[in-house]
């Protein structure tokens, strides 16, 4: 990423952040004046209504546009010059954070009588299981961006090998191994 992306995606971000919170809000406003018109002054009420659902319509896209963006610049480290995008990294290699990848590690390494673990995690499941164990350690620190692409694994249905079945099984090992190599003593 060059530092004229960089300085375009921190200015999306601030500008989708911005008209988030505007859109919400007026639409918000806009809802309590239209139930004060629906006392004072009914034939106000629907127009507001209307105006309140399209405002929030308009904030809660900006809302995810902005979670989008912020999602694909975790994962490019040239972004991390962004403060919000490396606040957010820093959150994510935090102990607690890695806790929780940890449990959600565990969670699908569980087996459940009943319902079989699926075969690709079966078959990288002593990385998961030691991916599981390095998250839970305390003497060891964890990479922003590795920690990035851990949640990602976790919980992004797209572009996980772990949770799409479309992507190629190999690129589950590897994604693993990538995750693992962020490590070291802290």
């Amino acid at each position: 990423m060059t530092a004229r992306a960089i300085d375009e995606a921190g200015d999306r971000l601030r500008k989708l952040r911005q008209d988030e919170w505007s859109e919400l809000g007026l639409g918000g406003v806009a809802m309590g004046l239209a139930l004060t018109a629906s006392v004072l002054h009914p034939p106000l009420a629907l127009p507001l209504v209307a105006g309140a659902f399209a405002l929030l319509g308009l904030g809660l896209r900006a809302l995810v546009l902005r979670w989008e963006l912020f999602d694909r610049l975790l994962l490019d480290p040239d972004a991390y010059a962004i403060s919000e995008v490396h606040r957010r990294a820093q959150e994510l290699a935090s102990t607690r954070s890695r806790r929780e990848l940890a449990r959600s590690l565990r969670l699908r390494l569980e087996v459940v009588p009943g319902y079989p673990i699926r075969p690709r995690v079966a078959a990288v499941s002593a990385d998961l299981a030691a991916l599981e164990r390095e998250l839970d350690d305390e003497t060891l620190a964890l990479d922003p961006w590795c920690a990035a692409r851990c949640e990602q694994l976790l919980t992004s249905v797209a572009d996980s090998p772990l949770l799409n079945e479309a992507l190629p099984a190999e690129d589950l090992l590897a994604r693993i191994n990538q995750i693992r190599e962020g490590f070291r003593k802290a």
